[in-house]
C-alpha cells in the first residue's frame, strides 16, 4: 500500500521499542521518527484514532526523553517500579470511558472501518505509552494485549508492514516485560 513508507516506519519503530525495551533513552527518538510517518499512513488508511495516537506518541516521546533523561547514566532518579492498584483501576477506567466516547464519535461522524477497535485499541495503547513514559512494569502487558488485536486490524486493513511490525511488538514486549521483571527482582 505504501511501498516506501510503511517500510520505513516499521523499521523504525522497531528499533524505537527495541532501545525503550533496553532502557535506552534514543528509543524515544527513533519513535519520533516512526510516529510522524505513521501518521500519514494511518490518515490515509482511514484509521483516525490511530493517526491522531501519533501525535500523542510523538508529544509522549518527549516526555519520555525527559523523564528517562533525569536520572542519567545510572537511570537513579527513575527506576522502573510496578503500578499500584489504584493506578491500574484509574487507566482501565479511563480506556472504558475513552472507548465509548471516541468510539461512538468514530463510528457516527467518520468513515473508519473498525471504529470502536480502533478507539479501544488507542486508548489501551494511551495507558501503555503512559505507563513507558513512567517506567511502569506492566506497560508491556498492556503492550502485548493491544499489539496482538492491531496485528489483525493492520492485516483487515491491508497494512502488511505494520502488522508484522506488530507482531515483532508482541515478542519485543514479552521480552521487555522478562528483563525489566528481573532487573526489578535485582533492585528489591
Amino acid at each position: 500500500m505504501y511501498p516506501f513508507l510503511e517500510p520505513l516506519a516499521t523499521l523504525t519503530g522497531i528499533i524505537s521499542v527495541w532501545l525503550n525495551a533496553k532502557e535506552n533513552i534514543w528509543g524515544w527518538v527513533w519513535g519520533l521518527v516512526s510516529v510522524v510517518v505513521y501518521a500519514y499512513i494511518f490518515w490515509q488508511a482511514k484509521l483516525y484514532a490511530d493517526a491522531g495516537l501519533q501525535g500523542v506518541f510523538a508529544a509522549s516521546a518527549f516526555y519520555g526523553i525527559w523523564v528517562w533523561g533525569r536520572g542519567g547514566v545510572a537511570k537513579t532518579l527513575h527506576p522502573i517500579t510496578r503500578s499500584t492498584f489504584k493506578e491500574v483501576l484509574l487507566l482501565a477506567l479511563f480506556v472504558l470511558a475513552f472507548t465509548g466516547g471516541l468510539g461512538y464519535y468514530l463510528a457516527t461522524q467518520t468513515g473508519d472501518p473498525r471504529p470502536w477497535i480502533d478507539a479501544a485499541l488507542t486508548g489501551g495503547s494511551l495507558v501503555a505509552q503512559y505507563q513507558l513514559a513512567r517506567k511502569r512494569l506492566e506497560n508491556w502487558l498492556v503492550w502485548i494485549a493491544v499489539d496482538v488485536v492491531y496485528v489483525f486490524l493492520y492485516l483487515d486493513q491491508g497494512l502488511y508492514y505494520t502488522s508484522f511490525l506488530y507482531f515483532t511488538y508482541v515478542i519485543i514486549a514479552w521480552w521487555a516485560y522478562v528483563a525489566w521483571k528481573k532487573a526489578i527482582a535485582v533492585v528489591a
